[in-house]
């Protein structure tokens, strides 16, 4: 019974962390579907010449909670970074960005007991992307250019969840109450584990408002997806797969074409299948998620 408990516990530490990475920022991502219906209306683009500089606060709770012989047992992670973006123009139809990590903190809590990894060599390094104008993350660079130690040999990108930071435009004039279709698939790869997100978002130009400063478009995003994954974890090799839901709501700042904050929460089910030494085990699992980033005036 108390190497089940362990096992559980384990699974769910390494699904949460793969998912914490890469559910931020997945709400409304690549491909508009559905053109706007009007020809004029407000053109919602990303501007970002030479010279710009902005800063961004990102943060981020997680809750899976996993069933297993009538008992759960629930692994809450929190995050916190901040992040300096500077722009060196336009260069082959997208916005050079140079990103860096400003700080960064992360805590798991298990039912073990709650960890706490050193993230004081994440601090300070940068990488570059690129960024088109209808908000496309391009030649962003692997997972495992900056990472960080989580455990005695666990390694966790740092930099998975930036892959999809900004969200796209309808890339078409739009107007209160048109709508555009993104459609995303993305999947996250480590020596452990390998996870696979695909999501569908109907998002709609709700209306305008002022939030710190900026005159606004509101945008709010309906999405649904699903999640497969798949590792080892310790003698025990795991497959899960699940559907996900949730709602996000952006202020996008029209006139400066920058994004000024987007709030996510999501919710989904998922059931683990793991096969050990001792047999095999069905763990059904919940997810709940909140994810937040907002321009740091």
């Amino acid at each position: 019974m108390v190497r089940s408990r362990r096992i559980r516990s384990s699974l769910a530490l390494a699904l949460v962390l793969l998912a914490a990475s890469l559910l931020a920022g997945c709400a409304a991502k690549k491909a508009c579907t559905t053109p706007a219906k009007k020809i004029v209306g407000h053109d919602l683009a990303y501007r970002m010449p030479e010279g710009t500089s902005l800063r961004y606060r990102m943060s981020s709770a997680m809750t899976q909670t996993v069933s297993f012989q009538g008992q759960s047992s629930a692994t809450e992670t929190t995050s916190a970074t901040e992040l300096a973006v500077n722009s060196s123009g336009l260069k082959d139809d997208a916005y050079r960005l140079t990103v860096t990590i400003e700080s960064m903190d992360v805590q798991v809590h298990t039912p073990e007991g709650t960890l706490a990894p050193d993230l004081s060599s994440v601090s300070g390094q940068s990488f570059d992307m690129g960024l088109t104008p209808l908000g496309e993350e391009v030649d962003f660079p692997g997972p495992d250019v900056i990472q960080y130690g989580m455990g005695e040999s666990r390694k966790q990108s740092a930099i998975s969840a930036l892959s999809m930071m900004f969200p796209d435009v309808a890339g078409k004039p739009v107007e209160i109450g048109d709508t555009w279709i993104t459609t995303d698939g993305v999947t996250d790869k480590s020596e452990e584990s390998e996870m696979a997100l695909t999501f569908e978002s109907v998002n709609t130009l709700a209306g305008f408002e002022t939030v710190d400063g900026y005159e606004c478009a509101r945008i709010t995003t309906v999405f649904t997806g699903t999640i497969r994954a798949s590792g080892k974890e310790g003698p025990a090799d795991v497959t899960s797969e699940g559907d996900l839901e949730g709602t996000s709501v952006w202020h996008f700042a029209h006139k400066e074409g920058i994004l000024v904050s987007d709030v996510t929460e999501g919710t989904g089910t998922m059931m683990i299948h793991a096969v050990t030494p001792q047999g095999e085990m069905e763990i059904p699992a919940t997810l709940e998620t909140q994810f937040g980033t907002r321009i740091i005036p």
